[in-house]
C-alpha cells in the first residue's frame, strides 16, 4: 500500500488533520472528484481541484452508497467507527 502525502487539510466533519491518502487499488493516487473516507470519523468527502477535501453532499453520499462500491464504503465506515477514533497526532 502506497501512501500519497498531501498538503494538510482538515476533515470537514470532525476536523482531523489529513496529510496523506492511500488508494484502494494498487498504484493509484487521489485526483479531484475522488472520494475520501476519514480514518478518524468515517465521513465521506470529495477531493477538490486544489486537492483539499469537501463534505460529500447528501445526494453524492446516497449515490455512492447505492453504487457498486457502497457495501465496501459501509464496511470501512463501520470498521472505523467500531475501532474508535485514532489518537490525535
Amino acid at each position: 500500500m502506497t501512501i500519497t502525502r498531501l498538503k494538510p487539510t482538515k476533515c470537514p466533519a470532525c476536523g482531523y488533520e489529513i496529510d496523506g491518502a492511500t488508494g484502494v487499488e494498487k498504484g493509484t493516487t487521489p485526483r479531484p472528484g475522488d472520494i475520501s473516507l476519514c480514518v478518524y470519523c468515517g465521513a465521506i468527502s470529495i477531493y477538490t481541484r486544489g486537492m483539499g477535501i469537501r463534505s460529500a453532499t447528501a445526494f453524492e453520499e446516497s449515490r455512492l452508497l447505492a453504487s457498486k462500491i457502497g457495501p465496501k464504503l459501509l464496511w470501512a465506515r463501520a470498521e472505523i467507527r467500531k475501532a474508535g477514533p485514532l489518537r490525535a497526532k
